[in-house]
């Protein structure tokens, strides 16, 4: 998978410094919420065709299908993340996880 993430309540410098940290997603965007039992992760999926970004990291031709996860998490109203996950649409079985 690919994967693009954006944090806007972050610098870049602190994200870097959490994933050199060896922190996983999931604990970074947990970690900045006030309440995570009052998080709402939001997936909404479809697909697109790849892009030089995703061809080059997936190894895949530009134009190949992909299957698109847009993931929104918010805390209580507020915007905590913006994830993108892309998946070769050749990949037909695939698992995401719903919950904060």
């Amino acid at each position: 998978t690919y994967q693009e993430v954006y944090l806007p309540n972050q610098s870049r410098d602190t994200l870097n410094d959490l994933i050199l940290a060896k922190k996983k997603l999931k604990e970074i965007i947990i970690s900045n919420a006030s309440d995570a039992k009052k998080g709402r992760w939001i997936n909404r999926h479809g697909m697109k065709k790849a892009g030089y970004i995703e061809a080059n990291f997936l190894n895949i031709p530009i134009g190949f299908p992909l299957i698109k996860i847009a993931s929104t998490v918010y805390d209580q109203d507020r915007l905590l993340a913006l994830v993108f996950t892309f998946i070769r649409g050749d990949m037909v079985n695939f698992r995401y996880d719903r919950k904060l």
